[in-house]
């Protein structure tokens, strides 16, 4: 399940995106996945529970007859209550785990933007919110809880003794006009009454409902016997009930999300036979289906192994040309062909927790000749050298003093894993991944990477 929802992140259209944050798609992957996982082992109690209650009743009703409608009136009774408690509990879970979504997104805000707020001492404003978000998530959290527990109180109080075996009043009833035997005689009656309501009400009405019946040792033990038969599955109806409603609202919101537009894969062709390696055919392309569109009438023919650069203003469009090559894009008129695979290279670096080697090759098998080319086109040889550990460093932002190393190499590791590919390299901004180093480096590494 977590796996599906991390391969629909990856398929969504734009205007989906805007329509799920970063910590609902988080939350969809962990706490509604996980919901799922733990339902399904109890799925089985919804048949077998109600299957035993009902052969308990049956084997009851031969014993003790109509008596035993007394007992299961008093569970019919409870069966409302606790619908009701259910459905309290269920509109407590959807607020609660959009309260979540909320948090989360705010602490993934707060995380990637941690040095911005210690720059600016911003802690104690955001504490604050973060504070009444989960104030408001903990909240919604024990009024689940009591309701929870009002639930499992009833169900488990209700039916008959409790684990210890509970304890059985024995009453004995001398000339009463109760359990007189056909001689007249007076006939001594033990009658054994259990301290909860089922069994209580059944053996009350089964002693009051007829003279003539005899609460003996006999009909009172197989019948609390029987009664400890349904023990089992009445203890587990509240912590099914409280699983399946969890899991009910996680499936809506998994539903809801699966549900959510892809994108097109078919705005973009592959036909080998095409002449260009890149061609675009009067294209309009919008970022929505509701938007107005940002490129129009757009005509670009590029030759495989031709060197291109489009070059603009900020806001120009050229990540939107380069996002209508690669289908993310609402295609809203014209044609786009691609021939063979494309590597592209994002203006936002991304980087693994990894070695320095591992993050270049990207699990790609080495080639030892192209991997030493690489390294010397995009300057990395004598840095390789300085490390401790050369291509074996460990980088990555969790990583202790890594930091400085994530700043200084992430750019390059960008554009050192697009030369190792065999595939056409798109590069949206090669400026910006350059932009922390001088003139004469920019100059050599892109050399680099032309030759």
């Amino acid at each position: 399940m977590s796996t599906l929802c991390l391969f629909k992140a990856l398929s969504m259209s734009n205007s989906a995106r805007k329509e799920s944050t970063v910590g609902e798609i988080v939350n969809l992957m962990s706490v509604d996945a996980n919901r799922i996982l733990e339902a399904v082992p109890n799925l089985n109690i919804l048949w077998s529970a109600p299957m035993l209650i009902a052969l308990s009743l049956y084997f009851l009703w031969e014993i003790m007859g109509p008596s035993v409608l007394a007992g299961l009136a008093v569970m019919v009774v409870l069966i409302p209550i606790n619908g009701f408690i259910a459905n309290k509990v269920k509109n407590l879970q959807i607020q609660q785990m959009k309260t979540k979504d909320q948090r989360i997104k705010l602490m993934n805000e707060v995380l990637n933007g941690i040095k911005v707020l210690k720059m600016y001492a911003w802690e104690p404003s955001f504490e604050k919110i973060i504070e009444s978000k989960r104030e408001k998530e903990v909240k919604v959290l024990k009024a689940a809880a009591y309701l929870n527990a009002g639930t499992s109180f009833i169900w488990t109080c209700a039916p008959f003794m409790d684990s210890g075996g509970g304890e059985v009043l024995v009453l004995c009833f001398l000339d009463s006009g109760v359990g007189k035997d056909s001689g007249g005689g007076e006939v001594l009656v033990w009658c054994c009454v259990s301290r909860t309501p089922v069994s209580l009400m059944t053996f009350m009405t089964f002693i009051l409902v007829d003279s003539s019946n005899v609460l003996d040792a006999q009909t009172a033990f197989v019948s609390l016997t029987l009664f400890n038969i349904m023990r089992g599955p009445l203890a587990m109806i509240p912590m099914v009930v409280a699983t399946t409603i969890q899991a009910m609202v996680s499936i809506k919101r998994i539903n809801k999300y699966l549900a959510t537009e892809d994108l097109d894969r078919s705005s973009v062709s592959h036909e080998k036979s095409e002449k260009y390696a890149l061609v675009m055919e009067n294209g309009t392309f919008a970022w929505g289906d509701d938007e107005d569109p940002v490129l129009r009438n757009i005509s670009v023919n590029v030759n495989k192994g031709s060197l291109v650069a489009i070059v603009g203003t900020v806001g120009s469009g050229k990540t939107s040309l380069v996002s209508g090559f690669l289908g993310e894009m609402n295609k809203l008129s014209g044609r786009v062909n691609t021939k063979g695979s494309i590597a592209y290279v994002p203006q936002q670096a991304w980087i693994q927790q990894s070695t320095l080697k591992d993050n270049i090759t990207f699990g790609k098998n080495l080639d030892t000749a192209l991997y030493d080319r690489v390294i010397e086109a995009c300057a990395l040889k004598s840095d390789l050298e300085i490390l401790p550990g050369g291509d074996q460093t460990e980088i990555g932002e969790k990583v202790r003093n890594s930091p400085g190393l994530v700043s200084k190499y992430l750019s390059r590791i960008e554009l050192l894993k697009i030369l190792l590919e065999s595939k056409q390299p798109i590069c949206d901004d090669p400026h910006l991944l350059l932009s922390s180093f001088g003139c004469n480096f920019k100059v050599y590494v892109f050399g680099g990477m032309v030759n």
